[in-house]
């Protein structure tokens, strides 16, 4: 387990100030999140607060979590990885010619996960780059595939 204090960390509900972003490992090749904390107690509980109310009982303190394993990001907000629905690209490449190098780009602007998007091309253009970008969302480089195309509209083939 490794933790990550910053002076606030947004859940995606609230934002927890002075936490830590407590992380393990998973089964798939991404860390997993195991909780937010706050180092701060409330009501003289000791220990952190889970944001549901739960409490971790004294994990920093019993040497669950050693402080070697705290990463301190100083006055910085986390907040959750940012998801792109309709990505053509980035950083100089298509997602169907590059779709890792695409990756790297948009993780360092902050965007976790995408969704690579086809333009409109013809059927077998189209068959094609789904074929070759298959991999890449078997591996998770890629969360899916939207498809732009001649079968959006019947009466005028491309247009989206």
């Amino acid at each position: 387990m490794t933790g990550y204090r910053a002076a606030r960390i947004f859940t995606g509900h609230e934002v927890v100030e002075d936490g830590v972003l407590l992380v393990g490992p998973s089964t798939s090749s991404r860390a997993e999140t195991l909780a937010v904390v706050s180092t701060r107690s409330t009501s003289g509980a000791t220990g952190a607060e889970l944001i549901n109310g739960e409490l971790i009982n004294g994990a920093l303190a019993s040497g669950e979590l050693a402080s070697g394993d705290v990463i301190d990001l100083g006055d910085v907000t986390l907040v959750p990885g940012l998801v792109d629905v309709h990505s053509h690209g980035g950083g100089g490449s298509a997602v169907s010619e590059n779709p890792v190098g695409v990756a790297v780009f948009h993780a360092a602007h902050g965007t976790t996960t995408y969704v690579g998007s086809l333009v409109t091309g013809t059927l077998d253009t189209i068959e094609g780059q789904v074929r070759a970008l298959a991999p890449s969302v078997a591996d998770g480089t890629l969360a899916g595939l939207h498809l732009e195309g001649p079968w959006l509209s019947e009466r005028y083939h491309g247009a989206h």
